[in-house]
């Protein structure tokens, strides 16, 4: 089960696959013990708080703006300090916070000191109703761009309040020296949480009580207190774990087993595609090992070893995993037009993607529909498609040019005709190619064994990084002889990590039963002369240096690395961020790379809003981002 809907990950605070897939279990020790507590569980005093919920939204409703609002009733004026309660912060006591070098302070709620320094303050602003709440034609309520106002019973001295909208006053309190972790915003029928760590970033967990109470489940509220309850937010022992610091532990290893499961399918995509193209030769009666005369292509080269047929249905594979990534994140970045009908019900992949599980019968296993879909897929890619141009060919030319799509040209080696000219030019079946599709497109969960698809826009560049440096020690081979494969006894030989040898057939005997792969009937896997195998012996996989680093790993020597490199950087010498160079001698697939760019983009976004004296508003932080990192 995934993330309750009430629950909106903004920025991707944690990631979207693990919460899809993984964040549920690991509340089920939590879960458990607040059932047996019953009402006296945190989940279920704040489910217990529904009708005073939609008395004060009641209230709310009859004051035209959110300022209107306050005070108005006595649910409104109560509904924060009820919720507070229900979550186990009972009778915060008020106080004013000092920001600007004493200048100004910002009315709290309520602060939780943890291991001697703030950890948790609770601010508070106006109610703000829910958008489908609210007339026709008038904004919605954002509780960040509501003003800072006095809170009730908290008397304001000499020193004025913060001027500005809630959003300055959180920034001001994130820069003081004495900091607090945890920032909760509590603006009635919204609840944000925001993390020091990732509040200039855009990146925070915003709550939505009126979808919450609207559908009014138990496991609503379990994952609501579980993010937000003084047991598991602000545990009382400093010992005491933070479910927030467990859970993104455990999104990094949850993201390193997709990774692991994406690299399989990956691997098997490749002895798919080899063995098809093996296949085709032979069904036309030509070598597998040597093309003709008129086969060759612009390098002349006639000889086809595994290794180059390995690397043609490589490239393959990651054109299709680009075409996943890219459709699946049309809308942000702008590659594939998904949304136009044209396009996604003629030439895209989705439209394939949409066929991976039909059956197939005798007459369409063995066509090739699938392939010159493909193929024409890839084209428009690396060419582009512009139906307004002049040279567009005859072939392009669908319906009214004002409706038609446009695909600029990605002039790069992964799509180009020749990076692959045996697979360009074999007949790759469609029973071959349903398989590549579906073991691409989808995963089967380890524990529950449910199948689902796999959801590229939440797969992050350095997980496909990974499963690209992942295959670069496996290498191709074609069997001279009818081989089987053996392994140590008791260990899988499908796992990556266990050591596998090829041998001939005829060896069979010189091994225990369970130190030889085996189909599922029990018989001997054989592996018949010409087949393609792709392999990492035992030997290879002690010898070889093409370990991929994991993201938490290259996260942490970057940080270490460039807290040395910039410790004298103070805002007025921000641009000199930009002007840095950054050598990376062991460069696979890009990991540190990418994340030297991410951890200096932030850095210089940091370091230029001190010194501008601007905050970027949360919504537009990443697009500033992506404007440093692509600079």
């Amino acid at each position: 089960m995934s993330i309750d809907t009430c629950i909106n990950n903004v920025g991707e605070y944690y990631s979207s696959h693990y919460l899809d897939h993984a964040f549920a279990g690991n509340l089920k020790e939590i879960s458990t013990r607040w059932r047996a507590m019953g009402s006296a569980a945190p989940s279920r005093k704040v489910k217990a708080l529904s009708l005073k919920f939609f008395k004060a939204k009641g209230q709310a409703l009859e004051g035209n703006t959110a300022q209107e609002r306050a005070g108005a009733g006595e649910e409104i004026r109560g509904w924060h300090a009820w919720f507070l309660d229900a979550l186990g912060y009972a009778g915060p006591e008020r106080f004013l916070f000092p920001v600007d070098s004493g200048k100004a302070v910002v009315p709290l709620l309520g602060r939780i000191d943890r291991h001697g320094r703030p950890w948790l303050m609770v601010l508070e602003t106006w109610f703000c109703l829910p958008e489908a709440s609210l007339p026709n034609g008038v904004p919605a309520e954002e509780p960040l761009e509501m003003p800072i106002t006095a809170i009730d019973g908290l008397v304001v001295g000499d020193i004025p309040l913060l001027e500005g909208d809630i959003a300055r006053a959180i920034a001001k309190c994130f820069s003081e020296e004495q900091a607090p972790r945890w920032i909760l915003l509590l603006a009635g029928s919204r609840i944000l949480l925001l993390d020091q760590r990732t509040w200039a970033q855009g990146r925070y967990l915003d709550f939505d009580l009126d979808d919450a109470y609207g559908r009014n489940e138990a496991t609503t509220f379990e994952h609501l207190a579980a993010f937000l309850s003084r047991e598991t937010l602000c545990p009382d022992a400093d010992a005491a774990d933070v479910i927030h610091d467990k859970i993104e532990e455990n999104s990094h290893r949850f993201a390193h087993g997709v990774t692991e499961s994406l690299q399989g399918a990956v691997r098997e995509a490749i002895e798919l595609l080899a063995n098809e193209w093996v296949e085709d030769r032979r069904a036309r009666q030509l070598s597998y090992t040597r093309l003709s005369t008129n086969e060759a292509g612009p390098d002349g080269n006639l000889e086809v070893t595994a290794e180059r047929l390995r690397h043609e249905a490589l490239v393959f594979v990651y054109r299709l995993l680009f075409c996943f990534f890219a459709e699946a994140r049309g809308g942000e970045l702008g590659i594939l037009p998904i949304a136009d009908d044209q396009y996604r019900l003629g030439y895209s992949l989705e439209t394939l993607r949409d066929l991976e599980q039909v059956p197939l019968t005798s007459a369409t296993e063995n066509g090739t529909y699938v392939h010159e879909h493909l193929k024409m897929l890839f084209k428009i890619i690396h060419e582009g498609f512009n139906p307004v141009r002049k040279d567009a060919p005859q072939q392009q030319q669908l319906g009214s040019i004002n409706k038609a799509f446009q695909i600029q040209p990605l002039t790069a080696v992964l799509f180009d005709p020749w990076a692959t000219p045996l697979l360009q030019n074999a007949r790759l079946r469609n029973r071959c190619l349903q398989k590549v599709l579906c073991g691409l497109s989808l995963s089967r969960h380890t524990q529950t064994r449910t199948i689902g698809r796999v959801n590229y826009a939440e797969l992050g560049i350095n997980q496909l990084g990974a499963v690209y440096e992942g295959l670069l020690s496996w290498k191709g081979m074609f069997a001279d002889r009818d081989l089987i494969r053996v392994h140590p006894a008791e260990q899988d030989p499908l796992d990556r990590k266990t050591s596998t040898w090829f041998v001939a057939k005829e060896r069979l005997d010189e091994f225990a039963a369970n130190e030889v792969e085996r189909l599922p009937d029990g018989k001997p896997r054989i592996f018949v002369k010409g087949t393609f195998i792709l392999h990492l012996s035992g030997i290879d996989r002690i010898q070889s240096a093409s370990y991929y680093t994991p993201e938490v790993l290259t996260r942490c020597l970057v940080r270490e690395a460039l807290r040395e490199l910039l410790k004298d950087f103070g805002p007025a010498q921000a641009d000199r961020i930009l002007e840095l160079k950054v050598c990376e001698p062991a460069m696979g697939s890009g990991a540190f790379l990418n994340e030297v760019a991410d951890q200096l983009a932030n850095r210089y976004l940091e370091l230029k809003q001190v010194q501008l004296g601007q905050m970027i508003e949360p919504a537009r932080y990443l697009d500033e981002k992506q404007r440093v990192r692509h600079y």
